[in-house]
């Protein structure tokens, strides 16, 4: 038995028995023959969109959600909040969604499309249902004229808007603010090691440092090439981000994977190889 809803309320448990009754009128167009036949079978539908780096700068990362609204984030390279972060969005959100796939017949698509241009990034989207999964690389130049690969563009850019992509995306103080409060993951790491500390010193963002490092940031996490948070504002030339990160820790003789540590990576007789100096740096014999 369906549970009974009654439109017009704004009760969330309510709220939320609409949105599943209307996502299994929703399904049956996305999979033909496989209906839906109760709620829980809501439970057995994901999406995920992947977007790959480009012939620049172009935000690359994973983003996956399931038919319980749970959202996971993975960002990867040129994005202000690496690592995995996770988030919740409303059933009716996922309705959206599953409409939106619906509306341009997703199982029917071919697997792939790609447009003749370079240097642009791929999406990757797939939707899992009922066990039935299909998966969609596009590579779209645009603008260019109607059709699946333009549709792909516009279901990838409404995942984005449902899962809220934008606040990990781009994040200085501010926004970096409320995610803390909203329980910001801020040791999270990208596959290369990059955090939100690193960024934040990589964008000379001296605000959201100390913000950072006062909510937990570890001061002492290394990324692939060895590299820790001091390294990067030593080699930014920023005393104050130096001082910060000693100040909460950050061990002035580590060393990155070719053996060198922060003051090696300075300029001689600089204010930042000053302030290393007196917190007890070991120079490289080479320096």
């Amino acid at each position: 038995m369906f549970p009974k809803c009654t439109l017009g309320v704004t009760a969330p448990s309510h709220r939320r028995c609409s949105a599943l009754l209307l996502a299994m009128a929703v399904v049956p167009s996305l999979v033909g023959c496989h209906s839906v036949s109760h709620p829980q079978d809501l439970q057995s539908f994901s999406i995920t969109l992947e977007r790959t780096p480009c012939y620049g700068k172009c935000p690359a990362y994973t983003l996956a959600l399931d038919g319980d609204g749970n959202v996971k984030y993975l960002g990867k390279r040129f994005v202000d909040i690496p690592g995995m972060q996770t988030a919740k969005i409303q059933p009716e959100q996922m309705t959206e969604l599953l409409r939106a796939f619906a509306a341009i017949h997703f199982f029917d698509l071919q697997d792939k499309y790609v447009d003749l241009c370079t240097d642009n990034p791929t999406e990757f989207i797939s939707l899992t249902l009922k066990g039935r999964t299909k998966r969609i690389e596009n590579y779209f130049c645009g603008p260019g004229e109607p059709g699946p690969s333009a549709d792909l563009v516009r279901l990838a850019r409404q995942i984005d808007s449902a899962a809220g992509t934008s606040r990990w995306i781009q994040c200085k103080y501010e926004c970096l603010t409320e995610q803390v409060r909203a329980g910001l993951s801020v040791n999270a790491q990208a596959p290369d090691g990059s955090s939100p500390l690193t960024k934040a010193i990589e964008r000379r963002d001296l605000l959201s440092v100390r913000l950072l490092l006062s909510s937990g940031a570890q001061p002492n996490t290394v990324d692939s090439r060895g590299f820790t948070p001091l390294m990067y504002a030593a080699m930014g030339n920023s005393p104050e981000m130096v001082r910060e990160l000693l100040a909460h820790g950050a061990d002035v003789n580590a060393k990155d994977n070719k053996g060198f540590s922060a003051v090696d990576m300075v300029a001689g007789g600089s204010e930042v190889e000053h302030e290393l100096l007196a917190a007890h740096a070991k120079p490289h014999r080479g320096k």
